[in-house]
């Protein structure tokens, strides 16, 4: 049996900006002599374009997606998809230029503190009335707390990854906090809350993931406070590694040895 290419039957393109982002065409193979599903698997091994092969015509298109359906017993139509290289995702383990390049979104997030913006605590003190039945005429200072709104950063990263273990990356690296500086944070300030991912091309163990990290400006290690159980609050002037304590409870990783690359400060 020989298969041969008809002609290209359907051929449409989505453009944006000025940039071919997505082309689809549809190429129909003749010549099967089988009604069943192996006339759609020799449908597509005829056609030698694979997933992730370069559109000869263009610099920027990628195949990511064939779709094959039968016509009759002799015609397959065989659905090619096509996208930008952009789209598709980049190379964490070779990227352009030897750098990842990711999306940052920032929003307001409210938060409460007991400390001022240059890390000192806040302390409130009232005077009681010679009257008072527990502390009569007497100043008490004690910890304040205020509700402060400041930005929130989300990094996702995604792209292609050469490995047949994904699960394993993810145990690496979700949960996990930034060892050193990374995307203008400083250590243990950035950490890994989501990696997705879905194969890409089983033959050369390769998928598709996606990464996201969440900042902390004042770093993800939980604080504890001795709490003076007359007011329910922290007394006032604390000695710190003392009165309260800065909690190391998240185990820091290199996230660019783990993800494969070096990230672009963003």
């Amino acid at each position: 049996m020989e298969l041969t290419y008809d002609k290209i039957r359907v051929l449409e393109a989505v453009e944006r900006h000025g940039v071919i982002q997505k082309l689809v065409r549809s190429v129909r193979v003749s010549g099967m002599d089988s009604s069943d599903y192996t006339a759609l698997t020799d449908a597509l091994d005829t056609v030698t374009d694979v997933h992730g092969d370069q559109l000869s015509e263009t610099d920027n298109l990628v195949l990511t997606k064939r779709h094959v359906r039968a016509v009759d017993k002799t015609l397959c139509d065989v659905i090619l998809t096509y996208e930008h290289f952009v789209n598709e995702g980049q190379d964490l383990g070779s990227p352009v230029q030897g750098v990842l390049t990711g999306e940052m979104r920032a929003n307001i997030q409210q938060r409460t503190t007991n400390l001022n913006a240059d890390g000192n605590q806040i302390t409130v003190s009232h005077t009681w009335p010679d009257t008072d039945d527990d502390w009569p005429g007497e100043t008490v200072t004690q910890s304040g707390e205020i509700s402060i709104y400041e930005a929130q950063k989300t990094f996702t990263i995604e792209g292609i990854k050469m490995t047949s273990r994904p699960v394993g990356i993810a145990n690496r690296i979700v949960g996990k906090v930034n060892a050193s500086w990374w995307a203008n944070g400083a250590p243990r300030t950035w950490m890994c809350t989501a990696c997705n991912w879905k194969p890409y091309d089983i033959d050369t163990a390769r998928c598709y993931m996606t990464f996201e990290f969440q900042h902390n400006v004042d770093s993800w290690d939980p604080d504890v406070y001795f709490i003076d159980s007359r007011t329910g609050n922290p007394p006032a002037d604390l000695v710190e590694d003392v009165g309260y304590k800065k909690i190391e409870y998240h185990d820091s990783v290199s996230f660019d040895a783990i993800i494969g690359a070096y990230v672009r400060g963003a």
